[in-house]
């Protein structure tokens, strides 16, 4: 027999985590509506919900105590995540482990006197490969993790972002932006503190990046020098979107400057509405909405501007799935000076803008070939291009087992860099966007646990950077000794 225990859509709270209680007559669960986290424990028969903690610290891992009066949980507290309790009948959570690092609940012995947790470590380092020779080198190897990197336009300076106590995704976007010489001898330097997704302006003079304050994300650029910071939007700007094994940006492009370097081009969400708006990049406040959405249900992505700039193009894709449990995908054409607006294709499997072909009358792409599971590898991946006049596409290459958030396009828009775990380990490969041939992979990666971060081709085309990251989880127990003590009593009489 089945019967209905909750009710979660009509309450209009997305539900984290359900946990049943020892005696299988209660479930605790844990809800978060607007930046609180909320543990909640409701009846399985009739009788109401009841909030026993709340907070605006991140909560994960609920684990029943086994007589059933309290509840164990993980929250992030002072940069980690440490282990509490908080007993039914209300009170303050009790601080239980105060580790260096996470610690993630994982279980309660029947007895009550131990507790199994997790704990993780994460590196990851910056490498470098050549097209030609296959030849990797390390570019920076830190205590604490460089990861998504950017290439000067002039080639001689790589940027990345460097995250303390990076550990499953926390602290992801709260690093500093740091600049690395490329010549010999040369040592990285912080540019700007708190900050993400750096991203070069097209002279190579100033750095774009974001930087989240509390729940908003603002747009900052940066002199490379380190000086000159200036805040450019702080209104709505979208969330990033990421995978966290390995750290791939959802799209190519979240921000992005004009070729001219006059705006910066972004997602936002203003009045309800998901558009792609651009800011002047001299930080006066000019801000101009470059799309012309007006669907609340519509939700816009990845900016790419035509190689001349006289075009911007962007994806959008359905918020809400229809009664088939389907969302669209989109792609769109935007001209600032006319105000026109083209929509180029519609699909149900996702879209992943590359880039423009490289006389401006294309925009290239990739689909997922629809296999009805989420994988992070799809088996095929359609690399397509698109007509900006006539909207008809054309297949070029098809891509096997590639991560279909890491598949970037060169800066000459004739070749494509993506990574594979096709033989087990990831590896960085190549191939002809025209499909002349078939991908050539460059790297020799033998490790199983290393995997491979958003890629970045230098200006030239002659190599690629990529960041290299593993993640060790250690299994461990916490043992009360008074619980202990009196079990071996017991034993003893």
């Amino acid at each position: 027999e089945v019967s209905k225990v909750t009710d979660f859509p009509s309450s209009g709270m997305p539900v984290k985590i359900i946990k049943i209680s020892p005696d299988e007559s209660r479930i605790a669960y844990l809800t978060s509506d607007k930046g609180i986290w909320k543990i909640n424990v409701k009846p399985i028969g009739k009788g109401e919900a009841r909030e026993i903690f709340n907070t605006k610290n991140l909560i994960t891992n609920l684990v029943w105590h086994p007589k059933g009066k309290s509840i164990l949980f993980s929250q992030k507290t002072e940069g980690f995540y440490q282990m509490f309790s908080v007993d039914l009948e209300g009170g303050e959570p009790v601080q239980i482990s105060s580790a260096s690092s996470d610690s993630f609940i994982q279980d309660v012995s029947s007895d009550g006197a131990g507790i199994l947790f997790n704990t993780v470590t994460e590196t990851s380092d910056l490498w470098r490969v050549e097209n030609d020779t296959g030849k990797e080198s390390l570019i920076a190897s830190e205590i604490d993790a460089e990861l998504w990197a950017d290439v000067s336009p002039e080639g001689d300076t790589v940027v990345y972002q460097s995250i303390k106590n990076l550990r499953q995704g926390s602290n992801l976007l709260n690093g500093s932006i740091v600049l690395h010489p490329l010549s010999e001898n040369s040592e990285p330097f912080p540019i700007a503190e708190k900050g993400f997704l750096p991203n070069w302006s097209p002279d190579g003079k100033r750095l774009a990046f974001l930087r989240l304050n509390e729940q908003d994300l603002e747009l900052w650029t940066v002199a490379k020098t380190g000086d000159s910071l200036k805040l450019i939007s702080k209104d709505g700007i979208e969330r990033l979107g990421y995978k966290l094994s390995p750290y791939l940006r959802d799209h190519v492009k979240h921000i992005s400057w004009s070729p001219d370097g006059s705006v910066i081009a972004f997602p936002a969400t203003r009045d309800g509405v998901s558009n792609i708006w651009s800011a002047s990049a001299d930080g006066s406040g000019k801000q101009e909405k470059l799309s012309a959405n007006v669907d609340k249900n519509q939700y816009l992505y990845s900016p790419v501007w035509s190689p001349i700039g006289k075009k911007i193009a962007f994806a959008s894709r359905t918020k809400k799935w229809d009664a088939e449990g389907k969302r669209k995908f989109f792609v769109w054409v935007f001209e600032p000076d006319t105000k026109q607006q083209s929509k180029l294709l519609e699909a149900e499997s996702e879209v992943r803008l590359l880039g423009w072909t490289e006389n401006g009358k294309e925009i290239i792409f990739a689909a997922k070939k629809e296999t009805g599971q989420f994988t992070l590898t799809p088996p095929e991946t359609l690399v397509r291009a698109v007509s900006i006049e006539s909207g008809a596409e054309r297949e070029l290459i098809t891509l096997n087992n590639a991560y279909f958030n890491n598949i970037h396009l060169s800066p000459d828009r004739k070749a494509i860099g993506f990574t594979s775990r096709e033989s087990g380990n990831d590896d960085v490969w190549i191939v002809s966007v025209e499909g002349g041939g078939k991908p050539r992979k460059l790297t020799q990666n033998n490790d199983s646990r290393s995997y491979f971060s958003s890629l970045a081709w230098s200006p030239d085309g002659k190599s690629i950077f990529f960041g290299k990251q593993t993640r060790f989880t250690l299994l461990s127990m916490l043992i009360n000794p008074k619980i202990m003590e009196e079990k071996n009593e017991k034993s003893n009489k």
